[in-house]
């Protein structure tokens, strides 16, 4: 089925592409995750209630470097993390902002995520 959409002219293809919601869209291509990314987790968080630091968990528990590299880089995106200094207390520990909890669960992960461990040690030094 796939095989035939593809064999469709460009215009008919764009045309359908206008009913398929955003969030769908995301995960068909690099395009189209690059350009609705960001809204989409916007929207999943104001739609389920769930945090940000819940979807940054389950990124690193996935070792999932791209999409946090992706995150932490993204403008939107990058505004919650650094209005993201209050304490986080997880498993009866507290930490002083997001990046510290995200750099201990990268390390005490069931297996460590040592890609998201490297991506946020880049994101760090480039703050600094």
């Amino acid at each position: 089925m796939f095989s035939r959409f593809n064999r469709l002219p460009d215009e008919i293809i764009t045309k359908i592409n206008k009913y398929i919601p955003n969030e769908i869209l995301t995960w068909l291509s690099k395009t189209y995750y690059d350009k609705h990314h960001a809204t989409t987790i916007e929207n999943h968080i104001k739609n389920t209630g769930k945090k940000l630091d819940t979807y940054f968990r389950y990124i690193i528990r996935l070792d999932n470097h791209i999409a946090l590299h992706d995150m932490l880089m993204n403008s939107k995106i990058n505004n919650g993390v650094k209005s993201h200094n209050h304490k986080i207390k997880y498993k009866n520990k507290k930490y002083t902002n997001l990046i510290d909890f995200l750099l201990f669960l990268s390390r005490e992960n069931d297996r460590p995520s040592t890609k998201c461990k490297n991506v946020l040690f880049e994101y760090v030094k480039k703050q600094t």
